[in-house]
């Protein structure tokens, strides 16, 4: 069964002529045995900046301790080109 997340927030600050930060986020993740994939997509915006972004990821339980993690981001602000990065992550929790 997919899980499902959505989060808003609204940060106003008392200083003046500083604008609210608005946030926003919607996540989803899929459990396929030991293997779940995720994807997730945020958006920011403050005044005349905005900014997005989105995640791409797998996560693979090698056991109940040890995770293979690959994941790809991509995140934007304004007109400005797209950053993108990529991580492969092997995790053990003791």
């Amino acid at each position: 069964m997919a899980k499902i997340g959505v989060g808003y927030q609204v940060v106003s600050f008392q200083l003046a002529g500083t604008p609210d930060n608005k946030q926003t986020v919607f996540g989803v993740s899929v459990p396929m045995g030991a293997l779940t994939l995720g994807a997730l997509a945020a958006t920011q915006k403050a005044g005349t900046t905005d900014k997005s972004g989105s995640e791409f990821g797998l996560n693979y339980a090698m056991s109940k301790r040890t995770n293979l993690r690959i994941a790809t981001q991509s995140y934007k602000s304004g007109t400005a080109a797209a950053d993108r990065t990529s991580q492969i992550r092997l995790m053990h929790s003791f």
